[in-house]
């Protein structure tokens, strides 16, 4: 069979086993391909897997806790962005954990911010999921029209990305079915919840589950997943 003709404008990028298997490491791969973005990648894996043996990161993602969890790898991403030497950044280019772009009432603040040597802006905003992101687009406009105004910037790339994206691959416990069937009760609370979390699968991996499940119950009145 003949090989079809590529696309008009495609791009066809060899590379070795090697390199496929490393691309296919980050969250994105195409990132791989970028020194910029594949550094912010590594940022934010970094992150992950420091987040991932944090008691308070962990007890707050069991409990659903989302807000305290990503101010937790926010934290640490911040921490890691500070740890990359100018060597390790583009020519021309510097790198700033949270940098106020605008400071006071009404302003804001880059998790992730490059400038170029012709004032070129790279943004990243971490969220908790791609829905998050999408529902920033108003918070984003306000950073786009701030780096214009206070800094003078050329904006070029702003981004969300969903920090729960790096997180999830390495606390694999969390992949489980929903408790769908698990709501709160003002009588028989506790047996409804029972019933609820043994709708779980059972299987070693998920015995915790239901542990973490009846201890919601328990403190907050209610059972639900940890996501």
């Amino acid at each position: 069979m003949a090989k079809s003709a590529a696309p008009a404008g495609a791009v066809e990028i060899r590379m070795t086993a090697q390199e496929y298997e490393a691309a296919l490491r980050h969250v994105f791969p195409s990132h791989a391909l970028n020194r910029t973005a594949s550094m912010i990648d590594g940022i934010a894996a970094n992150a992950a897997q420091t987040v991932s043996k944090d008691p308070r990161f962990l007890s707050a993602w069991a409990t659903n806790d989302m807000k305290t969890a990503g101010n937790i790898f926010h934290s640490f991403a911040a921490q890691e962005a500070r740890t990359i030497p100018p060597s390790a950044v583009a020519d021309g280019w510097t790198l700033t954990a949270e940098r106020t772009i605008k400071s006071g009432k009404g302003g804001s603040r880059a998790d992730i911010f490059l400038e170029g040597p012709d004032k070129e802006i790279i943004e990243i905003d971490w969220k908790t999921t791609g829905t998050s992101a999408l529902a920033s687009k108003s918070q984003m406009a306000k950073h786009a029209g701030h780096i214009r105004v206070e800094l003078g910037g050329k904006l070029t790339v702003q981004e969300s990305r969903s920090w729960v994206d790096y997180v999830r691959p390495l606390l694999p416990w969390l992949h489980r079915p929903p408790i769908s069937s698990c709501v709160r009760r003002q009588v028989g609370r506790r047996s409804s919840v029972q019933a609820a979390c043994a709708s779980l699968t059972p299987s070693s991996s998920l015995r915790g589950d239901r542990g973490r499940c009846l201890q919601a119950a328990d403190s907050r009145g209610a059972c639900r997943p940890a996501w």
